[in-house]
């Protein structure tokens, strides 16, 4: 579940920064994204190390860059 948000990250998805939190990934992002921070919080969990990855969303010319940190 979600522990914090940015305000980048509601405005991504059409809420607030508050309605996020403590709410699971796939209730606030697409499945395809979902399925992808399941697998690194899969690995996340598994290993018992943070993980910290910078992912680019939207189309090619106007994708934003979005910095997760993932801890177990």
């Amino acid at each position: 579940r979600y522990v914090q948000a940015s305000e980048s990250l509601a405005a991504a998805v059409g809420r607030t920064a508050a309605d996020i939190v403590g709410r699971r990934v796939d209730d606030v992002v697409p499945a395809d994204t979902a399925t992808t921070f399941r697998t690194r919080l899969d690995h996340v969990f598994r290993t018992g190390r943070a993980m910290d990855v910078e992912d680019s969303v939207g189309p090619a010319g106007s994708e934003r860059r979005y910095r997760t940190v993932l801890f177990p």
